[in-house]
């Protein structure tokens, strides 16, 4: 089952417009494509924070994004343009909010 078009996918050749900076991935659309629980790419990575054989965790401009499997492996990660391609047999895909950042004061006082 496919829930994107197949040149995300890489299965057409497609010019891809450079981003300048992180700024300009934030505001841009995200798209997150699954085929067949193995071929997962995603746009809008701001920063891969974990990575294992089993989870990937990453901050994307729509939040952060958790991805459970087994034999996970990141194909392709560009900065510039903020997509992450990965394989691997994909169990869960969840998103979670950002943790706000708080001042010091503000943690001790709670």
């Amino acid at each position: 089952m496919i829930i994107c078009p197949l040149s995300f996918l890489g299965t057409k050749k497609e010019s891809v417009k450079l981003v300048n900076s992180r700024e300009e991935i934030i505001g841009k659309n995200q798209e997150l494509c699954l085929k067949n629980r193995e071929k997962l790419a995603l746009s809008g990575v701001l920063e891969v924070l974990a990575f294992s054989e089993k989870e990937l965790l990453a901050d994307t401009n729509m939040g952060v994004v958790l991805i459970k499997g087994d034999n996970l492996k990141i194909s392709e990660m560009s900065d510039e343009t903020g997509e992450l391609k990965a394989t691997g047999r994909i169990d869960i895909i969840e998103y979670r909010k950002r943790k706000e950042k708080r001042g010091f004061l503000e943690s001790v006082l709670r």
